[in-house]
Formats: C-alpha cells, sequence, structure tokens
C-alpha cells in the first residue's frame, strides 16, 4: 500500500534530504510531494488528499503555523495528521505548534525525531480503534491508516538517522 506525503520546506536542501530519503531510501512506497512555500501546498492541496503534512515553520510567503490553521479549516484535510519539522524550538513555538492542531512537532536537526516522533506515533496508533462494518469484516477507518503511515514513515526516518 502506498503512502502520500506533503511536504511544505523552503529551504531546497532540506527538501532535498527528505525527498532523497523517502525516494531511495525507505523500503514502503510512498509518493512524496513538496511544495517551496505555503502558497504551493495550498495549490496541491486542491488536487490530492495526503496521508500526511509535514510543515516548516518558517517559510517566505506564511508561516507554517498560518498554514496548519486553514488545513484544519480544509474539509479534506482537517483529520490528516501534521507535523512540524522546524528549527523553532522554543517551549512558545512548540506550544503554539500544538494549539493551533500540530499532531506532531519535530525540531531540525532531525536526530529528535527519535524520541518525539516514534513515541507519538505509537500513542497514537494504539489510541484509535478499529470501526466493525460488518460481522464477518472489519475496516480500519482513515484516520487510522493515516496514523500507520506517520509509523512507517517515523520508523524509516529513525532507521536512517541511526545511519547517519
Amino acid at each position: 500500500m502506498g503512502y502520500s506525503i506533503l511536504l511544505a520546506e523552503d529551504d531546497a536542501q532540506i527538501r532535498e534530504i527528505i525527498s532523497d530519503y523517502f525516494t531511495h531510501k525507505s523500503e514502503d512506497s510512498i509518493c512524496l510531494s513538496c511544495a517551496p512555500n505555503g502558497t504551493a501546498a495550498l495549490e496541491l492541496l486542491q488536487n490530492t488528499e495526503y496521508d500526511l503534512i509535514l510543515l516548516d515553520v518558517m517559510m517566505d510567503d506564511m508561516s507554517g503555523f498560518s498554514l496548519a490553521v486553514q488545513l484544519r479549516k480544509h474539509q479534506g484535510c482537517a483529520a490528516t495528521p501534521v507535523v512540524f519539522i522546524t528549527a523553532k524550538s522554543g517551549e512558545n513555538d512548540v506550544l503554539t505548534g500544538f494549539n493551533i492542531g500540530a499532531d506532531d512537532y519535530v525540531t531540525k536537526p532531525f536526530n529528535p525525531i527519535v524520541a518525539v516522533s516514534i513515541k507519538f506515533a505509537q500513542e497514537l496508533y494504539e489510541g484509535f480503534s478499529l470501526i466493525s462494518s460488518s460481522a464477518s469484516s472489519i475496516k480500519v477507518s482513515k484516520r487510522l491508516s493515516a496514523q500507520r503511515s506517520i509509523t512507517l514513515v517515523s520508523k524509516q526516518v529513525v532507521k536512517y538517522c541511526s545511519k547517519v
């Protein structure tokens, strides 16, 4: 099963590193769409539904915080997991991120992802329940599928970071 991820990051080098990782090192089928700013991310969201959205906070045209507020109002991605990947590591920044609806907040450099994302993904995964569609079959909710994608992404990033 493939996963679709949107990355909104204005730093071309960071976009390239993350893109390279998902293109060459991921064991799962992941389609990564990259946007160099918030406006481009919003344009991509008009045509595609994503399983996970990764946002930088400090972008030229709009902050990742502003973009996340818009995403939470957008019907197609209101429930899509949003993870901030940013250099803004202050307590107020982290609290702002979570207060506007982030599912996780990872600071750059990426090494802290081990402590944050794996714990978060596992807690969310365990916290969601299966929805019974009939007596003989069980379907997994879309939100749970998104949480599985976070778990898979987190495992891949941790695996990659441990090799660096």
